[in-house]
C-alpha cells in the first residue's frame, strides 16, 4: 500500500508558492470607501460648478448664435466664450467670488447681469434677453436725373370739330383720349382706368375749381345733384383757348388725386363777336365787346 504523503509530494511541488488569502478588515474598507466617495465628490463638484443659461431676443424668443458671453470679475476676464446654435453657454470655474456676465451680440443692446454669487460647488442659471439695437441711417437724397414731365394731352377747337355730340364741350372731347371713358352719354362724366369720376380734379389756368358742369344730376332717377359731372361745362370752347389734360403720374402740384385732371385755358386773342346757339340742353348766347384799344369783355350765357 502507498503511503498518501506521496502522492501529495507528486501532485504539489516543493518549489510551488501557497497563495494565502488576506484577513478580512473592516477599518481598512471603511477608509477605502470614504476616499473613493470624497474624490467622486470633489470631482463632480469642480466640473459641475459655474454658470450655464441661454441667449434669446426678447419679443421673438428665438436663440442667438454667436452671441459672445464675457465673465468678469471687477477688471479682470475670467472667461469668454460664445452661445451655440441653440443659443446656450456654460462655464466652469473653481473660483467663489461675486461675477458680472456681460452679453454682447451683433444688432443688439448690450446686456449685463447683475452681479452673480459662486459659491464654488452650485451652478447659477442665467438667460439674457437682448433687445433689437435701432441704428440711425445717414440721410440720402434722393433726386431725378431728368424733370418730371407727366403725359399730357391738348384739345383745342379744332378736336370739338371732329367729334359729334360735344355741345362745345372741351370735356366730352376727353373721351378720345386712351385710358379715358365717357360713362354717360347725357353727361360729361369721365372715368380715366375704371377709376370713379370723383376721383377726377378741375383747375382753371392752374388754380383748381370746383365742378364747373351745369345740370349736374343729368342722366340720373333722382333730382339729386351728383358731383362727379353734370350735363354741359360752364365754359364753353368759344370761351376757351385750349384744355389740356393730364393722365397717369403727375406731380401733386398739377392734381391731388390719381384721377384726370383737366386744366382748362380761356382764349387769349378774343374779337368781338356775338354767337348764339340752340339744343336739347338749353341755348347758348354770348360774344365780345371791345373795352378800349387792348382789351375785350367777353360774355357767355349757356
Amino acid at each position: 500500500m502507498i503511503n498518501p504523503d506521496f502522492w501529495m509530494e507528486l501532485i504539489h511541488p516543493k518549489n510551488q508558492q501557497v497563495m494565502i488569502l488576506r484577513n478580512p478588515s473592516i477599518r481598512r474598507d471603511f477608509l477605502f470607501i470614504a476616499c473613493l466617495f470624497a474624490l467622486t465628490f470633489f470631482t463632480s463638484s469642480l466640473w459641475g460648478q459655474g454658470i450655464n443659461g441661454t441667449v434669446r431676443e426678447i419679443n421673438s424668443f428665438n436663440p442667438v448664435e454667436g452671441a459672445t458671453i464675457t465673465i468678469m470679475y471687477g477688471d479682470s476676464v475670467l472667461g469668454k466664450l460664445e452661445t451655440d446654435a441653440q443659443g446656450a453657454f456654460h462655464f466652469s470655474t473653481t473660483r467663489a467670488e461675486r461675477v458680472q456676465v456681460f452679453v454682447f451680440a451683433e444688432a443688439y443692446e448690450l446686456f449685463v447681469s447683475d452681479e452673480i454669487v459662486l459659491d464654488g460647488y452650485s451652478t447659477i442659471r442665467t438667460d439674457a434677453f437682448l433687445e433689437g439695437l435701432a441704428h440711425q441711417l445717414k440721410e440720402i437724397t434722393v433726386s431725378a436725373a431728368h424733370a418730371f414731365e407727366p403725359s399730357v394731352s391738348r384739345i383745342t377747337k379744332d378736336d370739338l370739330n371732329t367729334v359729334a355730340g360735344n355741345y362745345d364741350d372741351p370735356v366730352r372731347v376727353a373721351h378720345i383720349q386712351p385710358g379715358v371713358v365717357q360713362i354717360n352719354d347725357q353727361a360729361n362724366h369721365l372715368s380715366f382706368r375704371g377709376q370713379s369720376p370723383a376721383m377726377n380734379s378741375w383747375y382753371l389756368e392752374g388754380l383748381e375749381i370746383v365742378n364747373p358742369s351745369h345740370t349736374n344730376n343729368a342722366g340720373t332717377f333722382s333730382d339729386l345733384p351728383a358731383h362727379s359731372g353734370g350735363g354741359v361745362n360752364l365754359f364753353s370752347a368759344h370761351a376757351l383757348g385750349h384744355t389740356d389734360i393730364y393722365k397717369g403720374l403727375h406731380s401733386l402740384s398739377i392734381g391731388r388725386s390719381s384721377g384726370l385732371v383737366t386744366n382748362m385755358h380761356l382764349h387769349e386773342s378774343a374779337k368781338p363777336e356775338f354767337r348764339a346757339k340752340a339744343g336739347f340742353l338749353g341755348f347758348e348766347f354770348g360774344g365780345g365787346v371791345a373795352i378800349g384799344g387792348k382789351a375785350i369783355l367777353d360774355i357767355n350765357l349757356r
